[in-house]
């Protein structure tokens, strides 16, 4: 590319090779391959894959030729990359400069082989007799031809030895590749010394009759004397500026390194960061150690902005330097102002749960007991879990309840028993029991028939599970809200569909998978797997829906599409369960409709709740894995790969909100009627 003051910039050199390394996939052509064609297998071109490639020399080329034909050394043509070396971009950049006095490449016309083939001869056009029309400097040509030598041992040897001559050429001084003949040496001199050369002329002029020879002998000492002065000046002033060069790339290499040690260390504490979740009490050590050496790199902010300031931006290796830089100031400030704050609040908070542990030390020492003592639990032994306060067993289940301390405020029971669900009240988790169960469906057979049935839901297979939590409710968006900062739902709080405004009571909805498994993953808590999910929903069950094999059994026990949604807002043209009113057109507050019998809410619509597995139809075709019942792999073969979600939505018939029901969308995916339920893994020795 030209730059604004008419220099010529390379903008990519494509392919590099590392010296004293081997490297297997190294550019070459062998002699092997005379004749054949470059074919582009590597991106699955559609038609012949025999075609030949063009001739394109501008281009890099797929397959076994890498590099571009035109600017490749001859010894990189042939296949011998053992002689490769710093003569070989010598070459290249003889090349270029061919190019920039020609306005063509040195090597043009017919295919690619044949471009190969003459860079192996070494055979190509003087740039003087290439472009008639364009008068080339005879001694950058010489550069040109010395530059691009078949032999590597005629070239310049370094790059540097091609900037002397190119900087010799500008200076008007002569050139190393360059041959010159005395009367030319003196032209050149005449150049550089213009006024010296004046005075001379005028003596010569009023002493040229007295003494031709005499004066001719006095001009000629005169001559070697000042050359020889000069000669002597130059080499003063080169070692001068030889030594201030080597002083500023000290200096340039010291800012380097002291810029590339922050960006590294500035990487090493964002990546640290994110290992410090959960907030609990024994990342409160870790994370005071963090922050103090957080503060001390983000102290140097200021420092690095002001180099930035005095930053060159004039070659294209001052903008990289300059771009670095840039990033460096804006990482640093996010440090401060955003990471640092951030990891003390988490601080904070670790500290917060570690004084509730105490406050309910004897809460959790009842529970405890209490859960050994319980029938439902056969026995299980727990230990305190951390961030979870004991709310009792749910009068009508009887499973234990436990609030996150993390997420909201302490539900407390009313005169019934139950929990009085509010906007600020945080994720209520219950302890289910381990056990054995059917999951899946059939048309037809013993176990969990269900006339609906799809072909992923089988065979119906028998999973056992441990012991585990799952969120009484969807989580809801105040919950998510104070957890992340942001409230992503389209049916935000002061919506009205109906007599009925959306609060921070209903569900969150429009959050991916990814969004869900990180940001629980931040609080101890996870997705639970498929299993989970309908073995918590079934609760016991192996009916359609937990409520019966009917749909009419669903009233007040799930929000689905239904009359009411029709009446306030329904779409025209879609299917609605008219039989049902349940009172809501979009998504309800948790908790308002009749829970199943582990004391679950809202497993029948409402809103979509992710789920941990990656889909695949066959799943059930593997044998779960112990413990949560996981299908297949937890991690996603590619990052587009689809994740699993359950239970129906308040924009969905009742048949999306079978027991067995599965649907699956990409991890990245938010949907406004899609959201989630925690669960988290029974902690054993805390």
């Amino acid at each position: 590319m030209v730059g604004e003051f008419g220099e010529v910039l390379v903008m990519d050199w494509g392919l590099a090779k590392v010296f004293g390394h081997s490297d297997a996939a190294a550019a070459h052509v062998t002699p092997d391959l005379a004749g054949a064609q470059v074919a582009r297998k590597a991106r699955g071109s559609k038609g012949d894959r025999s075609e030949p490639l063009e001739a394109e020399p501008l281009r890099t080329q797929d397959g076994s030729v890498m590099g571009t034909p035109a600017y490749m050394p001859p010894e990189q043509a042939a296949g011998e990359i053992e002689r490769l070396s710093e003569r070989s971009d010598v070459y290249s950049l003889g090349a270029i400069l061919y190019q920039m006095l020609t306005l063509f490449p040195p090597f043009t016309g017919g295919s690619a082989y044949a471009i190969l083939q003459r860079v192996i001869e070494g055979k190509f056009v003087r740039p003087s007799e290439r472009a008639p029309g364009r008068p080339v400097p005879r001694e950058l040509e010489a550069a040109v031809l010395k530059a691009m030598a078949k032999d590597p041992a005629k070239r310049y040897a370094s790059v540097a030895g091609l900037r002397a001559d190119i900087e010799a050429y500008l200076a008007g001084r002569t050139l190393a590749a360059a041959r010159y003949k005395p009367w030319q040496r003196a032209a050149k001199w005449v150049m550089r010394n213009k006024a010296v050369t004046a005075v001379s002329a005028a003596a010569a002029v009023v002493l040229v009759a007295a003494s031709a020879g005499f004066m001719w002998k006095i001009l000629v000492e005169k001559g070697r004397a000042e050359e020889n002065a000069r000669v002597a000046g130059e080499n003063a002033a080169a070692e001068r500026e030889a030594r201030q060069e080597a002083e500023r790339l000290q200096r340039v290499a010291e800012e380097k390194a002291r810029r590339e040690g922050d960006y590294a260390l500035l990487d090493q504490y964002r990546s640290a960061a994110e290992g410090l979740w959960p907030a609990w009490p024994d990342q409160v050590e870790d994370m005071n150690e963090w922050t103090r050496g957080a503060r001390d790199l983000a102290s140097r902010l200021d420092e690095h902005r002001s180099r930035l300031d005095t930053m060159p931006a004039g070659t294209s290796s001052d903008l990289w330097a300059r771009d670095n830089q840039t990033k460096l100031v804006a990482g640093l400030l996010e440090l401060r102002e955003k990471t640092i704050p951030d990891v003390e609040a988490r601080t904070l908070r670790g500290r917060e749960v570690g004084r509730a542990a105490q406050e309910h030390r004897e809460d959790w020492e009842r529970a405890i007991r209490r859960i050994a003592d319980s029938p439902l639990y056969g026995g299980l032994v727990i230990a305190l879990q951390t961030a979870l306060v004991p709310l009792g067993p749910d009068p009508e289940s009887g499973l234990w309840e436990f609030a996150d301390i993390q997420t909201g405020l302490v539900p407390e029971r009313g005169p019934d028993g139950k929990l009085a669900i509010t906007e600020k009240t945080g994720v209520v988790l219950v302890l289910l029991p381990g056990g054995t169960f059917w999951m899946g469906a059939a048309p037809r057979g013993a176990r969990n028939v269900d006339p609906s049935a799809q072909t992923d839901e089988g065979p119906v297979h028998e999973v056992t599970l441990e012991p585990f939590f799952m969120g009484k409710h969807e989580m809801t968006q105040g919950q998510w809200e104070r957890v992340t900062g942001e409230n992503p739902s389209f049916c935000k709080p002061g919506v009205k569909f109906g007599d009925k405004t959306v609060t921070l009571a209903n569900p969150v909805e429009q959050v991916s998978w990814e969004d869900c498994d990180r940001w629980l993953g931040r609080l101890g808590l996870v997705l639970p797997t498929e299993a989970q999910w309908e073995y918590a929903a079934r609760a016991g069950t192996q009916t359609v829906w937990w409520t019966g094999n009917e749909k009419e059994t669903f009233a007040g026990a799930g929000n689905i599409i239904d009359s009411n949604c029709k009446r306030n807002g329904g779409t025209a043209g879609r299917d609605y369960e008219a039989w049902l009113d349940d009172g809501h057109t979009a998504h309800a507050p948790a908790g308002i409709f009749r829970a199943n019998a582990f004391g679950l809410a809202d497993t029948m619509g409402n809103v979509w709740e992710w789920c941990r597995d990656v889909y695949a139809a066959d799943s059930y075709q593997t044998h779960p894995r112990d413990r949560d019942g996981l299908h297949g792999e937890e991690e996603a073969p590619t990052a587009s790969a689809a994740r699993s979600y359950r239970g129906g939505s308040w924009a969905d018939l009742a048949d999306y909100a079978r027991s067995a029901d599965r649907f699956r969308a990409a991890s990245g995916i938010r949907n406004t009627d899609l959201g989630v339920r925690p669960a988290r893994v029974l902690a054993s020795g805390q």
